[in-house]
């Protein structure tokens, strides 16, 4: 089983649906692919701390391919160093 597995059946998939606004099969995709759109994770954040359940930005598909690490500022193209 996988992390977005466990996250996903942690937390309920109809409430997922529900909280996101997407249909069940948006989550069913989540599962298959073995990762959440980066647009998810502050609703995903917020269930897990909820049921108790960790929550890897890792399993989230943030820009550039990379995950933000947690007290790390994120980069967006185009911006200065």
């Amino acid at each position: 089983m996988s992390d977005v597995s466990i996250i996903c059946e942690a937390i309920g998939r109809g409430v997922l649906a529900d909280r996101l606004g997407v249909g069940r099969q948006a989550i069913s995709n989540a599962v298959t692919e073995g990762s959440f759109p980066a647009s998810w994770y502050a609703i995903i954040k917020d269930e897990c701390d909820r049921t108790g359940t960790k929550c890897p930005r890792r399993l989230f598909r943030f820009k550039m391919g990379l995950p933000v690490e947690a007290g790390q500022p994120s980069r967006i193209e185009g911006d200065a160093a």
